[in-house]
């Protein structure tokens, strides 16, 4: 079994750093980690460029973590894909960071996410002076060809193929807005990467209006689901078999705030329940003075670049005068079909089991957070051990160490998303009681539970759970049916 190219203190495009190297900055008494944010699960090298950029920066370290995963899911996509139960999933994720202006969260991102732009300018360098042109004769010259007689069905599909080839592999993409957005993801993964996101965020909402379908849409390109997007005053209608997208987004309390206000429900449906955020504040104390260690950065940037590989790009270890790097282009990459270990989908199982159960009670609100849980656990894993693995992701199974940390990632994103919705939460629920407890006095202070739940549109666990902890009702056992009744 090959190793971990973290494990090898390696990458694809450099040897092994010197043995004197910048020592990280010292915390002092700088805690980098208030939130209990469960760094442990990552690979040595990005664990410690995570840790030298929280301490340099006095940031807690969930505010380089979310964009250091964040920049291994997007480079990947759906290139690497693994199954779990009935469904194959992608280590795409949604990730998103609250933070006001001046905190630090676009330092972050260009740490973190800096190599992701450092390709796309490679790519686009290439792209545009090698590859297209290549690309294109091979078009003209085919086309010329089948002037000279009629063309026959081989010809004709070998030209639409072709022509395929003639589209830029997908990266970054920062129009959201009409047919451009929709005809991209349809012809590949994606990512949206942006440090200031506010306006995608309120179009997404719907609070400026119509969101033109795009919510939906992105809705199932995290899963990966079969969709179809018809606009009918623009005259097109755009279907994609499965379309997949990678998310790594900032936003400012205030725009956050005023958008949960209009909406309570905002990050409990829809496309933001697939979304796991952070919230971060300004930094705090003096930064120290020492830099972060080279070699830590060119290790992560390494690590980007050996991934991007999965998408067929092949990125040269040589720059030129100008700072550019030549990329080799597959004319059809294959997605890599990786596993789990049997002892990680056990973990996996269990846990999703745990979610269940949690939607139908404590966590009843959030539900539809709360049940994709164990396929969000899933998205980390698959981009934990792309982390891990690099290049290599085939070379061995999810192991059960890596479903571990990927749930223990999951847990805090879910702790932190239920402390952030705690007041509109229990809104929710005491609305949800008094519904009950109105249809219970209309029907005589007494009705089945059944009854109750199925009026309701709850689940029996939910309605359990909301009257366990309500002081004006009870259940009551009568022969073989249950029975809600006012309390004494």
């Amino acid at each position: 079994m090959k190793k971990p190219i973290i494990d090898q203190n390696r990458t694809r495009s450099t040897p092994p750093p010197p043995k004197a190297q910048t020592p990280p900055p010292e915390a002092g008494d700088f805690d980098p980690n208030p939130n209990g944010f469960p760094l442990d699960g990552f690979p040595e090298t990005q664990r410690d460029l995570i840790l030298a950029g929280a301490v340099k920066h006095r940031l807690p370290v969930e505010t380089f973590a979310v964009p250091c995963i964040g920049a291994v899911s997007c480079i990947i996509g759906d290139y690497v894909l693994c199954q779990f139960g009935e469904h194959v999933n992608a280590g795409n994720l949604y990730l998103l960071t609250i933070a006001p202006s001046g905190s630090g969260k676009t330092i972050a991102a260009k740490l973190m996410l800096g190599p992701l732009k450092r390709i796309e300018e490679w790519l686009r360098h290439s792209w545009n002076n090698v590859e297209l042109p290549l690309r294109q004769a091979k078009v003209d010259q085919l086309e010329k060809s089948m002037k000279d007689g009629e063309p026959n069905k081989t010809d004709l599909a070998e030209l639409a193929r072709l022509k395929r080839l003639t589209r830029k592999p997908n990266t970054n993409i920062g129009d959201t807005n009409g047919p451009t957005f929709i005809d991209r993801i349809r012809h590949g993964s994606l990512w949206i990467a942006s440090a200031d996101a506010g306006d995608l965020i309120e179009k997404w909402s719907g609070s400026t209006g119509s969101n033109d379908g795009f919510t939906t849409y992105l809705s199932m390109a995290y899963s990966r689901d079969e969709t179809v997007l018809t606009r009918k005053t623009e005259g097109y209608e755009a279907y994609s078999a499965e379309p997949c997208a990678a998310m790594v987004l900032a936003v400012q309390p205030k725009v956050y705030r005023e958008l949960k206000k209009k909406n309570p429900k905002l990050t409990s449906v829809g496309l933001f329940c697939r979304f796991r955020m952070i919230s971060v504040d300004a930094n705090h104390g003096k930064k120290p003075e020492a830099p972060i260690p080279q070699h830590l950065k060119d290790r992560h940037r390494d690590l980007i670049i050996d991934l991007a590989s999965l998408r067929g790009l092949h990125v040269s270890d040589e720059e030129d005068e100008s700072g550019m790097r030549n990329v080799d282009f597959e004319e059809e990459p294959r997605r890599r079909m990786i596993r789990l270990s049997p002892e990680g989908e056990t973990l996996l199982c269990e846990f999703d089991g745990q979610c269940q159960l949690r939607a139908n009670t404590d966590l009843c609100e959030m539900a539809d957070t709360v049940r994709r849980s164990s396929e969000s656990a899933h998205h980390f894993a698959i981009a934990m051990h792309a982390m891990r693995y690099g290049s290599g992701v085939e070379d061995a199974p999810i192991s059960a160490e890596t479903v571990k940390a990927a749930i223990s990632l999951e847990r805090w994103f879910l702790k932190e998303l239920a402390e952030d919705s705690e007041v509109e939460r229990t809104d929710l629920r005491k609305e949800t009681e008094n519904r009950m407890l109105d249809r219970l006095r209309k029907s005589g202070d007494e009705m089945s539970l059944r009854s109750l739940y199925r009026s309701e549109h709850v689940s029996s666990e939910e309605a359990r759970f909301i009257i366990g902890k309500s002081a004006t009702m009870r259940i009551e056992r009568i022969g073989r049916i249950e029975v809600v009744k006012l309390a004494a």
